[in-house]
């Protein structure tokens, strides 16, 4: 059988074959829109015919990837796929036509007839590989899409470069109607997948709320990388680049995937304490009682609905930055389209769209390296001018602040603890963080960089064209048609955050705040109410690097108690211990900013980081510092009073003062779910911590049936 992916006609995937479908889709509307634009195009209809056949086909090949026992099916689709490619080359080469002098347009008949002779050679190899000698048909298939490949990289740099000489603003922005067309085209692709997933894969309740045990590696770790992007990247990560420099980018993107590193460490903690949850504060109820519970679960919406605000208002930001539609009609249709795919399809919609998703970002990332190396000209008086590439006293403190930041605010995340007990087993949990880790580094690095590369071409920064819209700077140097691929790509970017922050959310307070006892249809109501007051608030103009910042020094205030409760050692920690710290985390925030200031008024006022990371003196790493420093600290002096106070109220009454005792194991299954089974002492420590949910069930079965014996 041959390696499943784009190129396998017998065993054709679901995810490629969306992104297929999504592609196609998107490239006929530009390339369609290119053909309108001259009037003498006696191709016009012959290519709307075209592109209506191709989508069709190639959704047709999407609902023929999930039935592979038909082998005229896979012969269909082995055609249609190699075919594919002649279609993709074809409509690169049509963009880049209509692009370039017709002096330059000699090439035509010699791309038109590699295009045929490496489709058909293609077309033959799928079909030879189904019914007559699958190694031959295997290497022409091979060939056929070498072929294509180089073809594609040819166009794709030849579309990039036919345009620009010089950093020059494209003044042939896309119109307003094409933007829509693309926004809600986009839109409609990705609630097509969300609802087919809640129709195919969502049987109950449980389903909805979370996947427990399905996930292998490759697929989870394209989901940690989808679910850690959104468009807000776009504009924290450049800022960063201008501000401070190589270092800060660097320091930036290591410290955003040194949490995913952390869920591989943390997370077989949790699997094992908990083995059938699927967020974080299922294990506080038991551990730390009910009231941390709620506490900690309104502390973690608290953070989400931060993250969903900035989110949306990033979305809003880039399509203001890139066209010039009302940014209120596409926020709005945002939020209904993700709320509408995941108030049906649930955790299960939001798995499947990041996967598509993330094979999207990747399309970005390799368009925009190519398209920037080539048309960007740098300043080399400027690389030295800039200071980028020398160390600086806020790099360094970013290295502390951002990793305190981001690794308590995604514990915070519960899409994240969503994505660690939907793992198979540790393992997969371990391999998936690391891949995921890897191609994130990676991403988040080069978006980064266009900030300093902006600045090095001269095309930032100042007031009237501040660091956080570098990236856009670029953008607009490169050709009308990138545009476009930029404003999808950052739809899919949106739509990949938001809907698993929905998810995350819904699946908090479904479980948290009210004992997973709600109904689905409930359930489904509060995820389109929870948008109405994010929406209102995104459609104002906020500073997103400040919203994330505030997210972040609530989490590193609140969680470090909590998470002390992981060590089997500081058992006689309580949940008042661990509320007192979390409140005097906050609390800490406040004595400081009112020692460091002065006064009161500002020290209250420093929660709010009103300089975001640009404070010249030290107040931001301050607060940092003392946020979960003062939470650990304040959770064993409340323990130390605790005791203090028993001490001294046995020796009043002339009782025996007694130290709390080790606990018995924590049953924090009786809070994780609907159907949910305890494993007795005699249970191998590797099936309680690394099989499947299926596995743990079928054994408790067994068990029962002994019993009644």
């Amino acid at each position: 059988m041959a390696v499943p992916g784009l190129l396998s006609a017998t065993s054709p995937t679901l995810v490629p074959s969306i992104v297929f479908v999504i592609l196609f889709g998107i490239s006929s509307i530009l390339l369609g829109w290119r053909l309108s634009q001259n009037s003498s195009s006696p191709y016009r209809r012959l290519f709307l015919c075209f592109s209506l056949l191709r989508v069709a086909a190639f959704i047709a090949r999407a609902f023929w990837s999930q039935d592979q026992n038909s082998q005229t099916k896979a012969i269909i689709a082995g055609v249609i796929t190699a075919s594919g490619y002649f279609l993709v080359v074809q409509s690169l080469y049509g963009v880049w036509v209509n692009q370039i002098a017709d002096k330059k347009k000699s090439s035509f008949k010699l791309f038109i007839i590699l295009c045929s002779i490496i489709g058909i050679i293609g077309i033959i190899g799928a079909v030879m590989q189904i019914i007559n000698d699958a190694n031959v048909g295997r290497i022409l298939k091979k060939i056929s899409t070498l072929g294509f490949l180089g073809l594609l990289i040819v166009l794709l740099f030849k579309s990039l470069t036919a345009q620009r000489d010089s950093n020059t603003k494209n003044n042939m922005a896309i119109s307003n109607t094409l933007a829509d067309v693309l926004i809600y085209v986009t839109l409609f692709a990705f609630m097509l997948v969300g609802i087919y997933a809640g129709k195919t894969q969502m049987k109950s309740k449980d389903d909805f709320l979370s996947a427990l045990g399905t996930q292998l590696a490759l697929p989870l770790a394209v989901n940690w990388f989808a679910s850690n992007l959104g468009s807000s990247i776009l504009f924290t990560y450049p800022e960063i680049g201008t501000s401070v420099g190589i270092l800060g980018v660097t320091f930036y993107a290591l410290t955003s995937v040194t949490p995913l590193l952390l869920f591989a460490w943390v997370g077989p903690i949790m699997r094992k304490k908990c083995p059938q949850g699927f967020t974080l504060t299922q294990f506080i109820r038991e551990r730390f009682g009910q009231g941390n519970q709620i506490f900690m679960s309104l502390m973690s919406m608290t953070y989400m609905f931060c993250y969903m605000i900035s989110e949306l208002s990033s979305i809003g930001l880039v399509l203001m930055a890139l066209t010039t539609v009302d940014k209120l009609a596409p926020i709005i249709i945002l939020a209904a389209t993700t709320t509408l795919y995941t108030a049906y399809g649930g955790f299960r919609a939001s798995l499947l769209t990041d996967n598509v998703q993330g094979v999207c970002i990747m399309i970005l990332m390799l368009i925009g390296t190519i398209g920037f190396s080539t048309n960007i000209k740098i300043d080399r008086s400027a690389i030295e001018r800039s200071g980028l590439l020398r160390s600086n006293k806020l790099s360094w403190e970013l290295l502390y602040i951002l990793a305190v930041a981001i690794a308590f605010a995604n514990f915070f995340h519960q899409g994240y603890w969503q994505r660690v007990f939907s793992s198979k087993n540790d393992r997969e949990l371990r391999v998936s963080t690391i891949y995921g880790g890897i191609m994130l580094f990676i991403i988040l690095f080069l978006v980064g960089f266009t900030g300093i590369i902006a600045v090095w071409a001269n095309l930032c920064c100042s007031d009237d064209l501040p660091g956080a819209s570098a990236f856009f700077y670029l953008i607009a140097i490169l050709p009308d048609w990138v545009v476009g691929i930029v404003i999808v790509l950052s739809v899919a970017l949106s739509c990949s955050a938001y809907d698993t922050l929905q998810s995350a959310m819904v699946s908090t307070m479904s479980n948290d705040l009210f004992a997973n006892r709600l109904p689905l249809v409930y359930i489904r109501i509060l995820t389109v109410v929870l948008n109405v007051p994010i929406v209102v608030l995104a459609l104002r103009n906020v500073d997103v690097l400040r919203i994330f910042l505030i997210g972040d020094l609530i989490a590193a205030a609140a969680m470090p108690p909590v998470l002390l409760g992981l060590v089997d050692d500081l058992y006689f920690i309580n949940g008042f211990d661990a509320l007192q710290g979390s409140i005097g985390g906050l609390l800490s925030i406040f004595i400081f900013g009112t020692i460091y200031f002065g006064n009161a008024y500002d020290g209250i006022n420093l929660i709010q980081l009103p300089n975001s990371f640009y404070a010249e003196d030290y107040s931001v790493l301050g607060a940092f510092l003392v946020a979960p420093i003062g939470g650990i600290v304040l959770t064993f002096v409340s323990f130390a009073a605790r005791m203090g106070a028993l001490y001294v109220w046995a020796k009043y009454t002339k009782t025996e003062f007694v130290f709390p005792s080790r606990p018995v194991e924590v049953d924090t299954s009786r809070y994780a779910g609907t159907e949910f089974i305890k494993p007795d002492d005699n249970e191998n420590e590797e099936v309680r911590s690394d099989e499947s949910r299926s596995e743990v069930r079928s054994d408790n079965i067994k068990k029962d049936a002994r019993a009644e014996a």
